[in-house]
């Protein structure tokens, strides 16, 4: 076991740089500077889900997902937000009454 390098996370996520692929960045692993990429076309192909513990960042992981799907045209939503967190203003969560 080793720990991964820029070149690593890129290989198998892919690198924005590349002008063939719709790669949209989702942010960087904790402690490095490296960016992680979702190819938009290759997960618009099948239904996908986003699954997780409470509090583990779901609902902001979908909110940046869905934002770069509407940013790159790449797919139409149909979202049933029954707890109203996709909205204009969503609840950052824990205490306190700060947005995202």
């Amino acid at each position: 076991m080793f720990e991964a390098s820029k070149r690593d996370v890129a290989q198998i996520f892919g690198d924005e740089a590349e002008p063939s692929a719709a790669l949209f960045n989702i942010g960087s692993p904790l402690d490095m500077q490296t960016p992680v990429c979702l190819d938009l076309d290759r997960l618009t192909e099948a239904e996908y889900g986003i699954f997780g513990k409470t509090g583990t960042g779901k609902t902001f992981l979908t909110r940046l997902i869905l934002a770069g799907l509407i940013k790159q045209e790449k797919a139409v939503n149909l979202i049933f937000d029954m707890h109203s967190e996709y909205g204009l203003q969503a609840r950052k969560e824990g205490a306190g009454t700060s947005f995202v």
